[in-house]
């Protein structure tokens, strides 16, 4: 997001708290995601691993998404506070 702090938009203040609510949001939903990343044992009467395979890495790109979001507003965060400190 590539918002520009003004006179006539939001405020600083509120465009960051967005940004952070957007990082609180991420970091409770990668808690969730890694309390249920697969486990073998959940597996074990499948003939092969294929499904976990499968799974786990599912798992792995969901976790790797919410990490660049929450990286991406903590970016956009830092930025918009350096536009309000510069003025």
């Amino acid at each position: 997001m590539n918002r520009v702090v003004n006179l006539n938009g939001n405020s600083a203040e509120a465009l960051i708290n967005e940004q952070r609510a957007i990082m609180d949001a991420a970091d409770e939903l990668l808690k969730a995601l890694s309390q249920a990343i697969p486990h073998g044992r959940d597996y074990q009467t499948y003939e092969t691993m294929d499904e976990f395979n499968i799974d786990r890495e599912k798992s792995d790109q969901h976790r790797a998404t919410v990490m660049a979001i929450g990286k991406y507003a903590s970016e956009t965060g830092i930025r918009l506070h350096n536009q309000q400190r510069n003025g």
